[in-house]
């Protein structure tokens, strides 16, 4: 069953006061072809490294950087960004130079044209061999990669949902506007965007579906760890993440990602009034002044 974290008496950590949830929207199919080789009796003859898989899996702005961010001030675990993004493969640099000097073929044709023996190869030549290995995959983006650690019973899943839409869907706007994901130094300057209502509507009922397809999917494999995207500020979010991953609750996690968009999500709008009137119309008032 899912695991979840109390939302009472919760105590703060020492987790910097404002941080920014970074995700990229950005969708390009790639269509490429792998090459002959057969690297999968390569892969089993290699000896392999004992360690946890995990992954962590959410929507575009649902903060998953700033999970990653967290995860990886801790000595036992590393997690990579979008190994698996649609349009990239993102925070693997050297590992990919030395995926293709030994293949001789490009790392993202490889990847696309069979992701689950890229997968492999990813716990195979990721450079960073903790206790805890993993990645970060947004939930639309290739979703045999997600079934196949999904049904691995010894995989540590963690699912990152961030309840308000309004909240997402401005923060993703912005972003595509600035081009800024993630940042450890404040923005020079407030970017304020129009609100669409129709624009809205669409995104709240894409990332619902998506999280009720995650879900029953994640229902039939048992455990796993679901997260809330205002839960990552505390000390008992922090300690069930390491008790679910099973290292070691010292030291305390960190981040230097701050949050640049004001904290109200209804301050990041030029028309107010029309946000105020959608959100009453969907029930969700309170979505204006929570981020």
């Amino acid at each position: 069953m899912a695991r979840t974290v109390t939302e009472t008496t919760m105590q703060a950590t020492s987790v910097r006061d404002g941080w920014l949830s970074a995700d990229t929207m950005d969708v390009n199919d790639v269509d490429v072809a792998f090459g002959p080789r057969d690297i999968s009796r390569e892969l089993q003859s290699t000896a392999k490294v004992q360690m946890i898989r995990s992954v962590v899996i959410g929507m575009a702005r649902s903060g998953t950087n700033l999970l990653v961010s967290l995860l990886n001030s801790h000595p036992e675990a590393w997690f990579y960004g979008e190994i698996f993004h649609v349009r990239s493969i993102r925070t693997f640099d050297r590992e990919i130079g030395r995926i293709e000097a030994r293949y001789g073929q490009n790392a993202q044709a490889m990847r696309d044209r069979d992701p689950i023996e890229f997968l492999e190869m990813f716990f195979r030549y990721a450079e960073h061999k903790r206790r805890v290995l993993g990645f970060k995959i947004f939930a639309n983006h290739f979703p045999e990669v997600q079934n196949k650690l999904i049904q691995d019973p010894a995989c540590r899943v963690l699912l990152l949902e961030r309840p308000n839409r309004l909240a997402a869907f401005s923060s993703a706007q912005i972003g595509r506007q600035t081009r800024v994901w993630h940042a450890t130094e404040p923005a020079p300057e407030i970017v304020k965007i129009h609100f669409s209502a129709g624009a809205f509507s669409r995104f709240c009922q894409f990332t619902d579906r998506t999280y009720d397809d995650l879900r029953e999917r994640l229902h039939h494999r048992g455990d796993y760890l679901d997260l809330r995207y205002e839960d990552l500020l505390f000390q008992e979010t922090h300690l069930a993440i390491k008790r679910h991953l099973d290292i070691a609750p010292a030291p305390l996690l960190s981040t230097a990602l701050i949050k640049q968009n004001p904290p109200r999500p209804i301050d990041r709008f030029v028309n107010p009034d029309e946000v105020r009137h959608s959100l009453d119309l969907v029930g969700h008032p309170e979505w204006a002044l929570e981020g």
